[in-house]
């Protein structure tokens, strides 16, 4: 693949779901006292690029408020997820999740392998 070409990813609804349960564990044993209560009631896929995909989470104490999700991924771990999901899941833990409750988004990054 040339440089000059983006990868065209896209994020399916299995996806979408994983990503939903692995925000609800994680929030489960990681939270500070304005995350403590938040649980994710639904991930929406919006677009991705060569190192990053957007998404629109509901999460929250309702987990019905609107957050922007932003997963940052190497070129080749967001390859493999275009490929095929990795049944382990995403593993998350505090290094990788940066939650900004006053603009209401959540950065998550990946290492590469």
């Amino acid at each position: 693949m040339g440089k000059g070409r983006a990868m065209e990813i896209e994020f399916d609804r299995k996806f979408c779901v994983l990503l939903e349960y692995e925000l609800c564990r994680y929030f489960e044993s990681n939270y500070t006292e304005t995350t403590k209560g938040f649980w994710c009631d639904g991930v929406i896929f919006e677009g991705a690029d060569e190192r990053t995909a957007s998404f629109k989470i509901f999460t929250g104490k309702t987990g019905q408020t609107e957050y922007q999700l932003t997963l940052v991924m190497g070129e080749k771990l967001l390859s493999r997820y275009k490929k095929s999901l990795p049944r382990e899941g995403l593993s998350l833990d505090e290094n990788d999740v940066r939650i900004d409750v006053g603009n209401k988004s959540v950065v998550i990054e990946c290492e590469e392998d």
